[in-house]
């Protein structure tokens, strides 16, 4: 016993750990100054770089499509801005959203829209800057949280480990393999956990469908996968704790509900930056709606496209084979129709209730009994009885039949078909 612990404290007071010591520090040290000196330097003139970009974008006007001012300085920020957002529609990740609106702004073909979109494209230069700002200030105070985490749960189950060695009197062996194991498996438990929660981080939150319906998908998930990991773990460490020391129940329940709180706070801070993003999520849907008022947009683009496609089937309504995609495009259509209007609806009946609010809200409701009637209307053209479908039968029948002699036709030309003579 006498020999190792000498053999240990002359390993430890060695030249050869002292210098790796040394260079691990010194490796880390001057890791973080280039991160001060230069890339904080760095972000800073791109910082100042787009902000220029932007006033100058403020100041550009329409001169009709496809002959805009603001062109060039679109080309300048595309130069700037992360590539790999570029076709991520709907998603938060990777400047998309800005991606998506300088698309918007180049296909716009209205004085009006132009200013709008271009109002959009500066809140959401801004809104890139505040991010960006804030990953610097993290990087500055220069700790890393996963390291934080991993660090504290180790020297946790460390003074757990220690404890338990200590009152059980093992040999200074074990002591030292139980405390190596300790970090092993605290390390491989905490990566298990970040694999679970980077596979939920992999879906976008999709800034055109229900972010609240992905984000507590999200959550409950990851949530369920940590608990069932954290029950087998507990139960596991509770049996051989009472195995080995049936004397210190009380300890021992303590100890496994420690374990249980330290996932619970790697949880927390996963939690808190999801929902941080959901929160810059919400920040660019309400300012979207707000800016450029699409849900208003949408209705008119839905009254129109509803008019076209119910004029197209009321022209075509002899060939029912011919409209029956469009009469479903059209039902789809009539569900958005409705959605939009009613939302509105809702938005319009919480405000103040000036004259031109109650001419909006009656507008409105005009629109729910025009989607209505022809709601009412194409049930009653397509949705008929058996009876009424017997040309639509026969005419399918046909086609089938159709079908099979071509393809008789082509089994036979494949098997009898002579080769032809060159002239």
């Amino acid at each position: 016993m006498g020999e190792t612990i000498s053999g240990i404290s002359v390993l430890l007071g060695s030249a050869v750990v002292s210098t790796i010591i040394t260079a691990i520090f010194n490796q880390y040290n001057n890791r973080k100054n280039n991160s001060l000196k230069y890339i904080t330097k760095e972000r800073k003139a791109w910082r100042e770089k787009i902000r220029s970009i932007a006033e100058k974008m403020q100041m550009c006007e329409f001169r009709g499509k496809g002959k805009k001012d603001i062109e060039k300085y679109l080309v300048e920020l595309e130069l700037n801005i992360n590539s790999y957002g570029r076709g991520n529609i709907g998603s938060d990740k990777e400047d998309a959203y800005i991606w998506n609106e300088i698309d918007e702004i180049r296909e716009v073909d209205n004085e009006e829209y132009f200013k709008r979109h271009k109002e959009l494209l500066i809140y959401y230069i801004s809104l890139m800057l505040k991010e960006d700002w804030d990953r610097s200030k993290n990087e500055v105070i220069g700790f890393s949280q996963m390291f934080v985490e991993v660090l504290s749960i180790i020297l946790i189950n460390l003074g757990l480990a220690y404890f338990y060695l200590y009152i059980g009197k093992y040999a200074f062996t074990t002591y030292i393999v139980t405390l190596v194991k300790v970090v092993i498996y605290t390390v491989a438990i905490y990566a298990v956990f970040k694999v679970i929660q980077a596979l939920a981080d992999m879906f976008s939150i999709q800034l055109r469908k229900n972010i609240y319906l992905l984000f507590w998908y999200k959550l409950t998930i990851v949530l369920l996968l940590i608990f069932c990991i954290d029950a087998l773990i507990i139960v596991y460490s509770f049996i051989l704790l009472n195995k080995e020391f049936p004397n210190e129940k009380l300890m021992n329940l303590i100890t496994v509900m420690v374990y249980y709180l330290e996932s619970v706070k790697i949880f927390w801070n996963w939690f808190t930056r999801n929902l941080r993003k959901l929160t810059l999520s919400q920040q660019l849907i309400y300012n979207r709606e707000r800016i450029l008022k699409e849900n208003e947009m949408k209705i008119v683009k839905y009254g129109e496209e509803m008019g076209e496609v119910y004029q197209y089937i009321r022209d075509n309504q002899d060939d029912i084979i011919k409209v029956k995609k469009s009469v479903s495009s059209l039902k789809n259509l009539l569900d958005e129709y409705e959605s939009e209007v009613k939302k509105c609806l809702r938005k319009k009946s919480k405000e103040i209730m000036t004259q031109n609010v109650r001419n909006k809200i009656c507008e409105l409701e005009n629109n729910l009994q025009v989607i209505r009637k022809y709601r009412e209307n194409i049930n009653q053209y397509y949705n008929i009885g058996l009876i009424n479908k017997i040309p639509y039968i026969k005419q399918l029948f046909a086609n089938f039949w159709n079908r099979i002699i071509t393809i008789i036709v082509k089994i036979k030309d494949f098997i009898y078909k002579e080769r032809g003579k060159l002239e």
